[in-house]
């Protein structure tokens, strides 16, 4: 398999109005993000694990237990207290009464890190791949950024043209690929929606781990430039040696080692497997100003 490099440069020098003169405008702002990814459960208090539940996930990467990690080989000279570091330091990890809580200001900054990589490599006109195992989450999210890719100059994995609007759910296109089997469907498939690759079954779409279908997607071809994903498309992507910029629960701390051990991963900390209109608040992230996500006029 043929490598393109994991990344395409620096990016370009921070454009855009002075902080100083909005400094109000941005905390506001910032505010109303961090209210509205709390109301929305994509941080906070966890709907599905528990504090227990994420110790029990962390000794699992820590064994190397094949669906803990996600497609990517077993972390040498891991321990508890490393992951758990981890688990703090991108998620904003920690107990309270029993549950397991996360940072929304970790979820903003790691938004934020994500754009400027997505931007950054489809101004340059890089190959951009778009790929989830959480369909029924985070599809629309992935679909409004696969078009904000596209509309700064990207070229998306995988060469089908779309022109959807946001938040809509038009049928899947087919992608010739071979058959696989997951979640006890023998004969699932990639396809795409809005420019993202997903896995389908029987017409339906499935929420998968994707490490089988992540390898039908990158088999034969060169890897992209960056690969926005989730769970195994993003996992098989980083042992690739793409750039990835990951959507990661609780569940996925391993592409967060991934990223502590210096890899070219941006995490965006958040809760899965929640409604899509959960996530348009994600969205409304690269209209803030300032760290260069502004856009040319």
């Amino acid at each position: 398999m043929n490598r393109r490099p994991a990344h395409l440069g620096d990016g370009p020098e921070q454009q855009g109005r002075p902080r100083s003169t909005h400094v109000a405008t941005e905390r506001s702002k910032s505010r109303s993000v961090d209210e509205e990814i709390l109301r929305s459960h994509l941080a906070g208090r966890h709907e599905l694990f528990g504090f227990a539940e994420t110790q029990s996930l962390i000794r699992r990467v820590v064994a190397g237990t094949p669906e803990a990690l996600l497609g990517m080989d077993r972390f040498i000279d891991l321990t508890d207290g490393v992951v758990e570091a981890t688990a703090r330091h991108i998620w904003g990890w920690r107990a309270r009464d029993a549950a397991a809580w996360t940072d929304p200001h970790c979820t903003i900054a790691g938004m934020r890190a994500a754009l400027v990589r997505i931007l950054d490599v489809s101004r340059r006109g890089g190959v951009i791949a778009f790929a989830t195992g959480r369909p029924a989450s985070l599809l629309p999210l992935y679909a409004d950024l696969a078009l904000l890719a596209a509309s700064q100059g990207a070229e998306i994995f995988g060469g089908h043209e779309f022109d959807a609007p946001k938040y809509s759910s038009p049928e899947p296109l087919a992608l010739a690929s071979a058959t696989f089997s997951v979640a006890g469907n023998p004969r699932a498939r990639l396809v795409w929606q809005n420019g993202v690759a997903l896995v389908e079954s029987g017409g339906n779409l499935i929420s998968d781990t994707a490490m089988r279908a992540a390898d039908a997607l990158f088999a034969g071809s060169e890897t992209p430039d960056l690969v926005v994903a989730d769970r195994g498309f993003a996992g098989t992507a980083i042992e690739l040696g793409s750039e990835v910029v990951a959507f990661a629960d609780l569940d996925a701390i391993a592409l967060g080692v991934a990223a502590a051990r210096g890899l070219p991963v941006t995490i965006v900390p958040v809760q899965e497997q929640r409604p899509p209109h959960c996530y348009r608040v994600l969205s409304t992230l690269a209209d803030l100003p300032g760290d260069g996500l502004d856009q040319p006029s």
